[in-house]
């Protein structure tokens, strides 16, 4: 089954749909806080994710909530609200999270950098010293390889670990202004 088949389509965009009885149940329980500031309940959450990961952040044009309740004008605006609050502050926490990573990956560039620069500088002046041409070749790569292994964590950093986060950035920024649009089911 493609995508297109699980998903409304209106205007050229998708349409993510939850069904509740109530408008409660999107909201978590346990949060004492209004509805324009309480979390997500986490099911809630997690499905509009994955349902937006899935479609693509540029592809999804509205939220749609199916519900049995009735809702005025007034409660529609909370609850829009109370979406967008949410997922921008997840993204928030997201590009706190992408920050620190940044931070970690050149603090950790500078140790490697360093490590590397000295684990050369060591080889290339103990094998001048050493007449074994044996011990010098093991000296010399032992040292040589230290070196390139403290550069593995900035690497792996830069190339790989912060680019999922960034993502994860432009769906919450997404969701954050999308039109959110409920439903009373009859």
């Amino acid at each position: 089954m493609k995508k297109k088949d699980w998903y409304l389509v209106e205007n050229g965009k998708y349409v993510i749909e939850i069904r509740t009885d109530s408008l409660e149940q999107l909201f978590d329980k346990r949060d004492p806080n209004p509805f324009r500031s309480r979390d997500l309940d986490d099911d809630a959450a997690e499905y509009i994710l994955s349902c937006a990961s899935e479609i693509g952040p540029k592809k999804v044009g509205k939220i749609r909530i199916l519900t049995m309740e009735g809702a005025g004008e007034h409660k529609i605006d909370i609850i829009s609200k109370g979406l967008h609050e949410f997922f921008l502050y997840r993204e928030d926490i997201t590009l706190k999270k992408i920050r620190a990573i940044i931070y970690l990956g050149l603090r950790t560039l500078v140790i490697g950098l360093l490590a590397l620069s000295i684990s050369i500088f060591i080889s290339y002046h103990f094998s001048k010293m050493i007449d074994d041409e044996y011990l010098k070749i093991v000296l010399k790569e032992g040292l040589l390889l230290i070196g390139w292994v403290s550069m593995w964590k900035p690497i792996n950093i830069f190339l790989y670990e912060w680019w999922p986060m960034v993502d994860q950035r432009n769906l919450f920024q997404m969701l954050s202004s999308v039109k959110i649009e409920i439903v009373e089911l009859k």
